[in-house]
């Protein structure tokens, strides 16, 4: 069995904050109801702890596809191990960034708590706009196994982590010289194919006509075609099954290996040109070559929003790294016995320092 991983460890933080919070909450409740035992402390971070519980639990819940949750317990050991590194890393991220949060906003923001209440309670309200009642959104938690207080708690702690990941890892700016040395760097990456444009008409039997009749049908809207009405407006009239949303027109990208590829109902056209009436059986089909784009390159003006995009979300990971590998270097991150044994000492090196 193979459990795929999330490969986006920056982005994937927020993700998984809200489910992880709740996984601190059951193993909280279930810690409190253990009897005849503690909980297995995995890592201890800054006076605080990770148990194997908390981690098992994040695996089952973000590493593994649900199909395969069941699993986990009998997965291979590599696999296992594998998976523990990848989680356990993932988790010391979210702690610290919130107990890092919290410890900032008291000394610089006295009225954090009630802003942060304030804006908790405004979603309430917009979620009992959407469900109707207060009632429905409290059943719609216990659906999820929350209660109406645990999930203000975690709208609190994603609105702090939220707020601060905002104000440490500012968004960053992109010059427009840096977009254009982008799309000049990768122009291949902005090509356009080579497009056939063509629009078919579907003529078919009406009431006891034979199939002679129906071609002879066919014939006459090809000469009305041929004379100059509008194919268009002929598909409109004429065609079976006519789709408003389409009005008969079809586009196909041309293969660049075979730039002389065409549908076989235009084969051999030239655009503007109309085909003979094609047998289909019971069909008779014309069609009509309207245009062919030929391949190209995007202009920078239809792409400058989207290397936009691009850029600046590569830069903003690469800041959010930045923070989070300050924040874990200033961290005091101890891992037990235990926690070696499950992860393995060769990955433990590369957390501990």
């Amino acid at each position: 069995m193979r459990m795929p991983l999330h490969k986006n460890k920056t982005i994937r933080c927020c993700f998984y904050l809200l489910v992880l919070l709740v996984i601190f909450f059951v193993s909280n409740v279930r810690a409190a109801a253990k009897a005849g035992g503690e909980e297995t402390i995995l890592v201890h971070y800054n006076g605080n702890n990770i148990t194997q519980r908390e981690l098992d639990t994040f695996i089952k819940v973000f590493f593994i596809p649900e199909e395969y949750r069941s699993e986990w317990d009998t997965a291979p050991e590599f696999e296992r191990r594998s998976l523990r590194g990848e989680a356990i890393s993932d988790m010391l991220e979210i702690k610290l960034v919130l107990s890092t949060a919290k410890e900032k906003f008291r000394e610089t923001n006295q009225n954090m708590d009630a802003v942060i209440q304030e804006a908790v309670e405004d979603r309430l309200t917009e979620m009992k706009e959407k469900r109707g009642s207060r009632r429905a959104v409290v059943e719609g938690m216990h659906e999820m196994g929350i209660t109406l207080n645990e999930w203000k708690n975690l709208q609190s702690q994603m609105i702090l982590y939220q707020s601060f990941m905002g104000q440490e890892v500012k968004k960053p700016h992109v010059k427009p010289a840096k977009m254009k040395d982008y799309y000049y760097r990768n122009r291949n990456d902005f090509k356009v194919p080579q497009k056939i444009y063509y629009r078919t008409l579907y003529v078919t039997p009406r009431g006891g006509e034979d199939r002679e009749d129906v071609r002879d049908r066919a014939e006459r809207i090809v000469e009305l075609a041929r004379e100059g009405e509008d194919f268009k407006e002929l598909v409109r009239r004429y065609s079976f099954n006519y789709d408003e949303a389409t009005e008969g027109l079809h586009s196909e990208e041309i293969p660049e290996n075979h730039p002389h590829w065409r549908p076989a109902s235009v084969r051999g056209l030239q655009p503007g040109e109309i085909s003979d009436v094609i047998d289909r059986g019971q069909t008779f089909v014309i069609a009509k070559l309207e245009k062919i784009e030929e391949a190209g390159i995007k202009d920078f003006r239809e792409v400058q929003g989207e290397i936009y995009k691009k850029l600046m979300m590569q830069k903003f990971e690469e800041n959010q790294r930045n923070f989070l590998d300050r924040l874990e270097k200033k961290a005091h991150v101890e891992f037990t016995e235990e926690a070696r044994r499950l992860i393995g000492k060769d990955d433990i090196f590369s957390y501990e320092h």
